[in-house]
């Protein structure tokens, strides 16, 4: 459950299983942010599948 009652700027709460965990929004998504392998992403583009290239576009290598 998300406590919208925030303590500081750019900080948020959920509430956890655990306990409430609070979160900074600063580099955020960059902290949080999934990379895949280059190799990966170049085979996907090779793809004659016009969803796989929609998903994978040539910009983003």
């Amino acid at each position: 459950m998300f406590l919208p009652q925030i303590t500081r700027p750019n900080n948020f709460t959920i509430k956890h299983y655990a306990g409430d965990v609070l979160y900074d929004c600063q580099g955020f998504v960059e902290k949080n942010k999934d990379v895949l392998f280059k190799d990966l992403v170049l085979c996907m583009q090779s793809t004659d599948q016009d969803f796989i290239l929609d998903l994978f576009p040539e910009d983003v290598a």
